[in-house]
């Protein structure tokens, strides 16, 4: 129907009926900062392993209302998502989160190589990655590009400007092959996979995956959200 499809963008989750039972697990339910969602069959995974030369500090770990940043992102994830990776080199910084850490195959090689760690370790063939600087994760607009992600590799969000971000972003470990052949050639960058694979763009404001990049960014967030 073309009413559907009018709101289809507005809907966190279209559930199927084939006439036995849903294709969802009506166990994965949970109340999230006060709103009913549905945990998704698919794997976080937040990236902390840069070195954070613009912020001169180690970002993730940033405080956000008493907590390191990287521990709200996850709490925030928490729930949404049947599994949770950190892909981090150093393993006991982060043992704190109690969650699986992923060190990258090869150090040194960038965040294109934690993606394809973190990909191969990962339990489901869907896969959102954060950066560990995005101190707000909004789920609707995650679901929506969870929901944009059939028939392709990769969603990636830009800002209409020609500006994206890939480390906020949706991959499937169909990814992997495109992502590995550009690391075998002796490509760093995660945007050299996107003429490779089957990428989709959707368009979302810049406040929806706003980084963290500068103790001036930082600052700015403490004081506008209070926190």
């Amino acid at each position: 129907k073309s009413s559907a499809r009018n709101v289809k963008k507005y809907v966190d989750r279209i559930v199927v009926w084939d006439g036995s039972g849903f294709d969802f697990d009506i166990g994965g339910i949970k109340l999230v900062d006060g709103k009913w969602t549905i945990m998704e069959k698919a794997t976080a995974i937040i990236m902390a392993g840069g070195d954070s030369c613009r912020m001169g500090t180690d970002k993730s770990m940033l405080p956000i209302k008493r907590r390191p940043m990287i521990e709200t992102i996850a709490e925030r994830l928490r729930g949404s998502f049947s599994q949770i990776l950190i892909s981090a080199n150093e393993v006991e910084r982060y043992a704190f989160l109690n969650l699986p850490i992923v060190r990258d195959r090869i150090q040194g090689q960038g965040p294109l190589m934690g993606i394809a760690s973190a990909l191969e370790a990962s339990d489901n063939k869907l896969n959102f990655v954060a950066a560990c600087d995005i101190p707000y994760i909004d789920l609707h607009y995650v679901r929506r590009m969870l929901m944009e992600a059939d028939g392709v590799d990769a969603v990636v969000p830009t800002t209409g400007d020609e500006k994206y971000e890939p480390l906020f972003a949706v991959y499937r470990k169909s990814a992997l092959g495109a992502i590995n052949a550009v690391l075998s050639s002796g490509g760093r960058k995660v945007s050299d996979i996107f003429g490779r694979c089957r990428v989709k763009y959707i368009e979302l404001e810049a406040r929806q995956f706003a980084n963290l990049n500068t103790m001036v960014d930082f600052e700015e967030f403490q004081e506008k959200y209070n926190v």
